[in-house]
């Protein structure tokens, strides 16, 4: 089942948003697009190397109708958080992180992790998560375990 949440915390936007949360079945089509033009023709990631989990929570942030960004949650572990290149900065990527950890603690999460990468350590760092031990590279990317008590 899809849940809409209304966003209210701090940001940069004046539009109508529309957030919701469901299942990858029921989101995960509508999402690809926009995971796929960050990950794959962006960050030059491989077709196939992200892997889609039939069991993940997907949360999608829509502005006006138009999807702008998209997170997951499978298990515990945060993933692919995406927001559309020309409207980066304005917190649609932390409206669809923060959702999900709200989610998460509707569920009774006691912890989420992330595999972040270094670029991105900022951001989840001002959604409450911490590093968790050194960096490392995978492949040619330069990642930090994190995490986010609940």
């Amino acid at each position: 089942m899809v849940t809409d949440f209304g966003w209210q915390g701090r940001h940069n936007m004046s539009d109508n948003l529309t957030i919701k949360v469901g299942t990858f079945v029921e989101l995960g089509a509508v999402v690809a697009p926009l995971r796929d033009a960050v990950f794959c023709d962006e960050q030059g990631i491989p077709d196939g190397v992200l892997m889609d989990d039939e069991n993940s929570t997907i949360c999608a942030v829509f502005s006006d109708e138009q999807l702008v960004a998209t997170t997951r949650l499978t298990g515990n572990r945060v993933g692919q958080v995406a927001t559309a290149k020309d409207l980066r900065g304005k917190g649609y990527g932390k409206a669809a992180l923060i959702s999900l950890i709200n989610f998460a603690k509707e569920k009774n999460f006691s912890e989420l992790v992330v595999q972040a990468q270094t670029q991105a350590e900022g951001f989840y760092r001002k959604c409450g998560f911490v590093p968790v031990g050194a960096s490392y590279f995978e492949g040619e990317f330069e990642l930090v375990d994190m995490e986010l008590k609940l």
